[in-house]
């Protein structure tokens, strides 16, 4: 991940980039974080343009999440991979379930929510 805005497999074995994946961002942005999610072995890409990028294993790009007004801190999957829970800037969470297009607000934090944790 990096600023131009493509996410890359690298080997541990060689060094050489394995796999690329196609211009994620809009140009002057970055990638600012990838995650694993090892229950259903995707990519989620955190771009600074506060777009979430869902990536499967030969990094095909498979959904966008939108919707975003600031910096995206951190993503988490649980619910066996169903749902993806993010943290902002803001002292909500989001939450938003692979199958649909909706997003559900946690509220009760009063500042920024930083890290994320979960246990599938």
């Amino acid at each position: 991940a990096g600023e131009d805005g493509v996410v890359k497999i690298w080997s541990c074995k060689d060094g050489k980039n394995v796999k690329t994946s196609t211009r994620l961002c809009s140009k002057g942005h970055g990638i600012s974080q990838v995650k694993i999610m090892k229950c259903t072995n995707e990519l989620v890409a955190i771009s600074t343009d506060f777009y979430i990028f869902v990536l499967d294993a030969e990094l095909q790009l498979k959904r966008t999440f939108v919707g975003h007004l600031g910096e995206v801190t951190d993503a988490v999957s649980f619910a066996k991979g169903s749902v993806i829970a993010v943290g902002t800037n803001g002292p909500e969470i989001r939450l938003f379930p692979f199958a649909g297009n909706n997003c559900q607000l946690l509220r009760g934090h009063e500042e920024a929510v930083i890290c994320l944790a979960s246990h599938n």
